[in-house]
Order: structure tokens, then sequence, then C-alpha cells
């Protein structure tokens, strides 16, 4: 038997750094700009809570160390954060579930809680920290390339909501470093400023961003303002060999302004207007190591376009547990939610759309007790003069269904429509599309399909209050439909059907600031007639969900 590993662990660890006591913190909003309101404000009482409760069950020496070498986030980074809060003339238990919502969303807090007396006259925000500060490792292989990274995260530092995170990698692309960071301006009005630099053995990136966002559904405008230039090498794979490497030069500029149409108790709608530029440049990587020469070459792509944009949102909010994550709160909007851009341009100029167009639904749907479905569609594409048009439509369904508290089903379905696609953003099935065992963009085609069936099982085990465990037994099968017409593509090794079952299981770990926050270790069995393609394969990796 063949076998592979794919491997992508992250470890975290505290630093030493200073504890301070807890306590809590009042201001009064008659120091704040209130819009003109003649009402008298509550006073609002700030309770930040650090990573582990010394009262809970199991505490030990440990977490009391991670305690004392945590800083606990400060009342300047939740202020500024509860801005649009504070500063609302009228607060009703809307805007406190609002704030809620808002404060769960920040990486460095793993829970939030907004409480009243009964008559409103004292308004309590507590908060409860992550585990902020990571060094991370991961190391592997994929698509047949060896892969690594070594770094440190910090998502809170020194309590002041500072994102930040340098790592040198390699990666089934390239290897080299790189440096992100978001800073938070302390203006009360919810705005960061996000740089992104990175030095790889194929380019170099640069990125700046400053952006104003939507903090609340009362926020009346929003707006962004950056660029991102980089210079890369792009590979492409395919039947478990690399099909092309050619060199790709971004760069993207964007402005644009954004306001609140209305905004009712069930719904509001934005509006949206900007301006971007977006170049693609491509030439064949002489440069690259390994090369195979391929005559596949993406067109050159540029554009530059005014456009305006339109969001509805439909307010349906649920807390609800065990969907993407294990045992904590996650919050769903079921409501309809429609987002969409249209940009016009001139179409005569080479390599130029004369209009582009994206368009986003997501719904979620109660179907019945113990059940949910998420739906979410994407529609995207350009229109021209000068060549065939672009199109790409994918619609994404989740089910989850709950046994009892222990049990689950989840089902997943995923179905991409093209034409003209991009050739550096090929429509593809393989490891990295779900398709688990089966190496990167194994099959290519004009379109696709994949179904994801898993038995999740859930023991409520936890382990010394830093991972909760879950597991789960997988079916996946997908398979692309139609050829290619393009110089340079080749063949699919297998034009059906491909299937991969397996087994696996999941540590969450809620103490953990960070996107990725779920250890998968899947032992999967890919079944194939083609003879290069591992037999088993086990695979651990850090993602988003479960």
């Amino acid at each position: 038997m063949v076998s592979s590993v794919v491997i992508g662990i992250t470890t975290t660890n505290a630093q030493a750094q200073t504890q301070i006591d807890p306590f809590v913190h009042q201001i009064s909003t008659s120091s704040l700009e209130t819009n003109n309101c003649n009402q008298e404000q509550p006073k609002i009482i700030f309770n930040p809570q650090t990573i582990f409760d010394e009262n809970e069950k199991g505490f030990l020496f440990i977490h009391r160390w991670a305690n004392a070498i945590h800083i606990t986030t400060k009342q300047l980074t939740l202020e500024n954060e509860a801005a649009f809060f504070i500063n609302k003339c009228t607060k009703t238990i809307a805007d406190m579930a609002e704030l809620e919502r808002h404060l769960r969303s920040r990486k460095y807090l793993r829970a939030a809680k907004v409480s009243s007396d009964e008559a409103v006259e004292n308004i309590t925000i507590t908060t409860w920290d992550n585990w902020s500060l990571m060094p991370t490792v991961s190391f592997g292989r994929q698509g047949g390339e060896s892969t690594y990274s070594f770094g440190i995260k910090e998502r809170n530092l020194a309590g002041l909501g500072v994102d930040a995170e340098i790592e040198t990698y390699r990666n089934s692309q390239r290897k080299g470093y790189k440096l992100r960071t978001t800073i938070p301006l302390f203006s009360q009005k919810n705005i960061d400023l996000k740089l992104h630099f990175a030095d790889n053995d194929d380019g170099t990136q640069q990125a700046i961003f400053l952006q104003k966002h939507f903090a609340s559904f009362y926020t009346n405008n929003a707006y962004m303002i950056g660029f991102d230039e980089e210079s890369r090498n792009d590979t492409i794979y395919q039947n478990n060999n690399k099909l092309a490497i050619f060199s790709h030069d971004l760069n993207y500029k964007n402005a644009e302004y954004s306001w609140l149409g209305f905004n009712h108790k069930n719904a509001l709608a934005r509006y949206h207007v900007g301006v971007t530029q977006e170049q693609h440049k491509f030439y064949y990587a002489d440069n690259a190591n390994d090369n195979p020469y391929s005559l596949l070459l993406p067109q050159d792509r540029d554009f530059i376009y005014p456009w305006v944009g339109f969001d509805y949102i439909e307010k349906d909010f649920k807390k609800l547990t065990n969907i993407h994550l294990i045992t904590q709160i996650e919050d769903f909007n079921h409501g309809w939610q429609f987002s969409s851009r249209l940009g016009i341009s001139d179409g005569e100029r080479e390599n130029n759309a004369w209009a582009l167009f994206q368009a986003k639904i997501h719904k979620g749907f109660e179907v019945h007790d113990n059940a949910l479905v998420l739906l979410n569609i994407e529609l995207s594409g350009d229109i021209y003069h000068q060549r065939e048009d672009r199109l790409l439509l994918n619609i994404d369904t989740e089910y989850f269904y709950n046994f009892n508290d222990n049990w689950g089903y989840y089902f997943n379905n995923t179905n991409v429509i093209s034409n003209n696609q991009y050739l550096d953003q090929l429509v593809s099935i393989g490891g990295d599309s779900g398709l688990r065992g089966f190496p990167l963009e194994y099959q290519h085609g004009e379109h696709s399909v994949k179904f994801t069936n898993e038995i999740r099982y859930y023991p409520k085990i936890n382990l010394f209050k830093v991972f909760d465990l879950a597991g789960a037994a997988f079916l996946d099968t997908a398979r692309t439909f139609g050829d290619i017409d393009v110089a340079g593509i080749e063949a699919n090794a297998e034009n059906g059907w491909l299937y991969s079952v397996g087994m696996g299981a999941r540590f969450y770990s809620p103490h953990a600031a960070g996107n990725q926050q779920v250890i998968h270790v899947d032992f999967a069995f890919p079944q194939s007639d083609n003879p290069n393609i591992d037999t088993f394969e086990i695979r651990i990796e850090a993602k988003q969900s479960f």
C-alpha cells in the first residue's frame, strides 16, 4: 500500500506579559458625543475578563500561568469597538445583541455579554479574552510539494486589539517571508489600517488599506482606500503533476464610499460607489524551478472602472452551537442577504471589459426541528467587445441535522458553472477543494460538482480547558464536466466521479485567537484507478470550521 502524509499543525504558547488586576471599569456617556441627544444616558460598565475563569471546574496551575502572562484587553480597546453603541441616543435590547455579535467577531475575544438592569440605568459589557499570542509551526506535503511555516501571531498586541503576524513559509506555490498587521486607529469610528508585506523567492507584495467599517446597522457611512501590488509565479496542477508555471504581476487599487439607505426593524439597505483599477500581466516564468514549460498562459487583464453597488440585509439572527465550531456560540443571520456590484469601463481598450458585475445571495433556513440549511450563491462575470464573455456561478448548500446532543449529520453540495473562466483561476476539484486524499487540482473542467457527507460525533470531552474534541466519518464525491479547449490543458487522467472515504478527529480551541481554530486529523482513502494516486493519506491541518 502506498501512503502519504499531509501535515499542518499550529501550536500555541503564551509569552511573558504583564497581568492587570481584574476590576470593573466604568465610563459615563455624558463625556461622549450623543448627537444632540436630550435623553439621560445609562452608565456603561466595562468588565473585561482574562482567558481562564479561576472559579470553573478543572482550573489548574497552567491556566493560572496563562492568565498571569496574558495582557487583558484594555478598556480603551473596548470603548473604541463599542463606540457606535455608546454614542447611540436610544439603546435597546436589539442594540445590545448587535454589540454582542460585534464583540464576538473580534479575533481576540472568545465571548461577550451585554446586560442591563431593569430600568436600563446601568449597562454592563463583559468580555472574555482569547489566547492571542501564538507561535506557529506547520509542516507537511501538499500536491507533491513540501510545505512548512514558522512564525508568531499576536491578535491583541498589548491588549490594544492590534493584529500582527510575521512568518517564514513554503507552500505549493512559493516560499518566503510575510508580515501582516491590522491596526485600529482609536478614532471611535471603527477605522483600521491594514498592512501586508511579503518577500518571496518568486517576487514581492506590498498592500496598504485604510478602511472604515459598517460596525452597526445604524452606521451612516463607510469607506475604503488602498492598493495591493504583487509579483509572483503561479503554479497550475493537474493529474498529480505540475501543469504550468507562469509569472504574474498584479496591480490593484480601490477607492470606495458607502452609505446607509434605510434601516428598518427587520431589514436595511446600503449603497456603494467606487473606482477600481485591476491589472494582471502574465508571462512565461523562465526563472522557475522544475518548470514544465507548458503553452498555457492566461490572457492579460487591464480593468479600470467606476462602479456602483447595492446591499440588502434582512435581520433574523440566531445564536447556535455545533455548526461550524465545537460547543462555541456562533452568530448566524438567517435572513435574506443580497450584495451586488456593477462596473462600466471602456471595452474598446485592449484586455478590458466594458462591464463587470458580481452578486452574492445568502440565506439560512430552519427546515424542521434540529435542522439547518445554509445557502450561498455567488455570480460574477465580465462582458467584452473583443473576446468571449466570462461567467462564473457558485452555488453552495450546507445541511446540518442533530440526531441528539452527541450525534449529527452534515451534507454539503457545491456546484460551479463557468464560461471562459480565467486560466489562472481554473475550475478544478482535488485535495484543495474538499476531495480529501486526492492531489491538488487533480481534475479540470468547465463545471464541477462536489458532495460531502459526514456523520459527526460530539463526545463533550475537553482537554485541560484548551481543546474541545469531536469526530467525523466522511464520504467525499466530486467530478468536473466539460472540456477546456485551450493550448496547454491536458486531458484528465480520470474523467468520471471521484470518491474518498475516511474518518477523522477535530480539536477546537475556544481560547485561541485567529481564523483557523479547528485542527483536522483525517485518515483518507481515495478511491482511484490511477496508480499514481496514493491509496491512503493522513492529513493534519488547521481550518476555520468543522
